[in-house]
């Protein structure tokens, strides 16, 4: 009986002491930028690199993290598109205490309304299983300016994307219809024959 008083006693201290434990564990995040103010005017249909943010696990329990674009009540600025962002990577798991660099790309739409824009770089822990955001988010202000531009700049733009995107064979491309279109001048031109003498 009294060996069964004892086993009790110890499930009842560890089941406590079980209970405490999960109940600390905690889910937290640190972001490392309080605000990234980008100083140039920025072009329609441009394409920059902002600067990296690290995302720090704060907490004491490993959770799985994603970073997205939002923004606070009744903001003054316009908002940016969320399409607008690359984030490498978007979506990451953290042990306690780790961290992540995130580099983030900007395309400014091509429609984009000239002016000035604000958003938040946030990132926020999530449930693994249903996407689900748990309920602590930290984030990095993030302010820029898009200047007005001439339809001309923004085709100049958008072939100097179609270019970077297509490359090498958009490199290869040019200088191969130049040679042929000057071989095709120069056949035109200087007409040549070639006769079997007999």
């Amino acid at each position: 009986m009294r060996t069964l008083l004892l086993l009790a006693g110890a499930l009842t201290m560890a089941a406590i002491a079980w209970r405490s434990t999960t109940a600390a564990a905690q889910t937290g995040v640190g972001i490392s930028h309080g605000e990234i103010a980008v100083e140039e005017d920025l072009s329609r249909g441009g394409r920059y690199e902002l600067p990296g943010v690290t995302v720090t696990n704060t907490g004491t329990e490993a959770a799985r993290y994603e970073v997205v674009i939002s923004s606070i009540q009744d903001q003054r600025e316009l908002l940016p598109e969320s399409g607008w962002f690359r984030f490498q990577p978007q979506a990451f798991d953290l042990t306690p205490g780790q961290s992540q660099v995130v580099s983030i790309a900007l395309n400014v739409g091509s429609s984009a309304e000239p002016g000035d824009y604000f958003s938040l770089i946030e990132a926020h822990p999530i449930q693994a299983e249903d996407g689900v955001t748990i309920g602590v988010a930290a984030a990095t202000k993030l302010s820029f300016h898009v200047k007005p531009s001439s339809t001309l700049e923004l085709w100049r733009l958008r072939i100097a994307h179609f270019f970077e995107d297509n490359s090498p064979f958009s490199i290869v491309l040019p200088p191969t219809l130049a040679g042929l279109l000057v071989t095709y001048f120069l056949a035109k031109r200087f007409r040549l024959r070639i006769e079997r003498r007999g």
